[in-house]
């Protein structure tokens, strides 16, 4: 039997705590074989030894880049994409520098994209606390026509790829890089990627990742009453909508949705309205997306604001 071989982008900051355990569980993975590559963002802890001292050190390759910062978890990953040589890899994934994988993440991935025959996989995930508290978090919910435009399928880490899947999103990346650094989230923008250009992908119900939770999140897991205040704050004041805009213009998108939003007189708000119901694949979610649209203002959304990301 051919091992499938992966290349796993794990983009690094400031992750001494936990990177250890992260790689541990990447490289657990059974019946694969991994190469890692890291890029970090010019931590100012101890990260890149605690990586350098790891046991799986020569499965671990390093992208480097200039000494500007990237600030963003998103354009570390853009850049890798941009940056590394598909070589001989079967598929390509994600991985978070605070998580835990299940030893069958990769493998049940793969049976999941050749039994659906997908270019691209993500799933659902426990979200976890330090107080051991954990939280089963479902993505499954049936994908609509316009939902990559408000969401995305979920985090990064449980993304994987197939190698055409990830040629032709690094051949896009290649000739667009320029005009991605205004994107603060690649998960979402991968989505929007692969469903404008229909790509099947899809999404397993079974959590093969603990996603930790602390306050270092740079985006965490949308449960609990802070969280909602979060997301309804960047819908009121504009950033939910700058980074659907800037995804839209850089996919080119020219959908009925888009049009709607780029000239939202009463009659297109109207007909965003009576389309929310597939505008986000979670029913009541569909609700919040009413709101959206009934207090949406393309004129700031273009103000381009200093984004905050509503993830799911």
């Amino acid at each position: 039997m051919n091992i499938p071989k992966i290349a796993i982008l794990l983009a690094t900051y400031n992750g001494e705590k936990w990177i250890t355990d992260q790689i541990n569980s990447i490289f657990a993975q059974v019946n694969v074989k991994i190469d890692l590559f890291v890029c970090d963002d010019q931590s100012t802890d101890n990260t890149l030894n605690v990586i350098k001292l790891s046991k799986h050190t020569n499965c671990i390759k390093y992208i480097k880049h200039n000494n500007r910062r990237f600030n963003s978890g998103a354009q570390n990953f853009f850049y890798m994409i941009n940056n590394i040589n598909l070589l001989n890899y079967d598929y390509f994934g994600f991985s978070d520098q605070d998580d835990l994988w299940k030893e069958n993440k990769l493998l049940e991935a793969i049976k999941l994209l050749k039994k659906k025959n997908c270019d691209y996989y993500s799933s659902s995930f426990k979200a976890f606390w330090q107080d051991g508290n954990k939280l089963y978090i479902n993505k499954i919910s049936k994908q609509k026509e316009f939902d990559y435009i408000f969401q995305s399928p979920g985090p990064g880490s449980t993304f994987l790829m197939t190698y055409n899947g990830f040629k032709n999103l690094k051949s896009f990346i290649e000739k667009n890089f320029n005009n991605l650094k205004k994107i603060i989230s690649h998960d979402w923008f991968i989505y929007a990627f692969a469903r404008s250009n229909n790509y099947n992908w899809v999404i397993d119900e079974n959590p093969y990742l603990d996603y930790r939770q602390h306050n270092k999140n740079e985006i965490g897991v949308n449960k609990g009453f802070k969280s909602y205040l979060i997301r309804l704050n960047a819908i009121l004041n504009g950033n939910y909508a700058f980074q659907i805009l800037e995804i839209a213009k850089c996919l080119s998108l020219k959908n009925k949705i888009i049009l709607y939003l780029r000239k939202p007189n009463l009659k297109n708000k109207f007909l965003l309205i009576t389309n929310a119901f597939q505008c986000r694949r979670s029913f009541k979610e569909c609700f919040i997306i009413i709101i959206f649209f009934i207090f949406y203002n393309k004129n700031l959304a273009e103000k381009k604001l200093k984004t905050l990301f509503i993830n799911d």
